[in-house]
This record gives C-alpha cells, structure tokens and sequence, in this order.
C-alpha cells in the first residue's frame, strides 16, 4: 500500500508541476503577445504592471481550464462551490493562484475515507475544519478522480505559514480522521 501510495504522491506532483509550468507559458506567451502590440517606448511601468494584473487576474481561457483539477469547465467548479458552503476560495470567484513558496507551505494527505461502500467521504471543510487548530488555511484540495469524479482518498492543504504547515505535520500525521489513519507529509 505504501508502494501505491508513493507512486500516486508521484504522479500527482508531476501533474502539478506540469500545469504551473503550462501556467508559466501561458503567461510568458500573453506578456509577448503585449508587448508586440505595444509600440516600442511607449510602455511605461504603471502600464506594464496594470498589464501584468490583468493578465494574471483575467488568464487565457485554456489556461483558466487547466487550473481546474477536476478537468470539468470553470462554471461548473464555481457551481460546485456555490453548492458546497464553507469551501476555502478566493472571495474573487477566480480560481486559487498558488503562489511560488505555497509548495513549501502546502501539506499531501493521504489515506483519506472515500466513501466506498456507504462508508464516510471527505469533504474540503471536514478537512479544513480538521487542520485548522495548526494555523491558518489558504487552500483545501480533495483529489478526484477526472474520468469518474470519485475520490482518490488524497489531499493538498496549504497553511498561510510554515509554522502551521510545521504544526500539521507534527500532529496530525498518523492521526483518526473519520476512522481512517491518515498520512500527513
């Protein structure tokens, strides 16, 4: 099982890296496209910066399809967690942006229910209602499955601060969530 579990931690932080390097692309390719139709000189820094904003708040319809994990469109997601209250979300209604030091911050859990046999699920809030005597969360992901949308039985958690990431994992690996022993790394 602990052969499974690595190779799925694996798998998924490739995929991850994967899409902040697409991410990366997307962004280099809007910013040269900008600049090509900019006359030369005639940018100055307020307006590059308002650029830079923009883009990053307004990002590439394809690229705005691959930040979501589950594959589907945004508008169901957004749907999804209009459905779902309490669900850590940016108050913008755009998707959640990591940023480039969340990965040092963001905690993999793994071995969570998955609601197999009429057994309990894990839902973002337990998760974070569960975390969140260790400090502040920025963001909770529960893993699905994208051709069938079931639950993968893993997690990313990120923490406003190492110190809580620290604490997470410190107190909470090994521990009983909704009777299974879960993996905190």
């Amino acid at each position: 099982m602990d052969d499974n579990l690595a190779a799925e931690i694996a798998r998924i932080e490739a995929e991850l890296e994967a899409d902040r390097q697409f991410r990366e692309l997307q962004q280099r390719q809007q910013q040269q496209q900008q600049q090509q139709q900019q006359p030369f000189g005639a940018m100055d820094a307020t307006s590059a910066f308002e650029r830079a904003s923009a883009a990053e708040n307004n990002p590439h319809p394809a690229q705005r399809q691959r930040m979501f994990a589950h594959g589907g469109d945004p508008m169901a997601a957004q749907q999804q967690q209009q459905q779902q209250p309490g669900v850590m979300a940016p108050t913008s209604g755009q998707p959640h942006q990591f940023s480039k030091d969340s990965d040092g911050r963001s905690i993999f859990v793994g071995n969570l229910p998955r609601g197999e046999n009429g057994g309990p699920t894990t839902t973002p809030e337990e998760l974070a209602q569960f975390f969140a005597d260790c400090g502040q969360i920025l963001n909770c992901t529960v893993l699905r499955d994208r051709g069938t949308g079931e639950l993968k039985g893993t997690a990313y958690v990120e923490f406003a601060s190492y110190t809580a990431m620290g604490k997470a994992i410190d107190t909470k690996n090994n521990a009983s969530f909704k009777g299974s022993t879960i993996i905190v790394c």
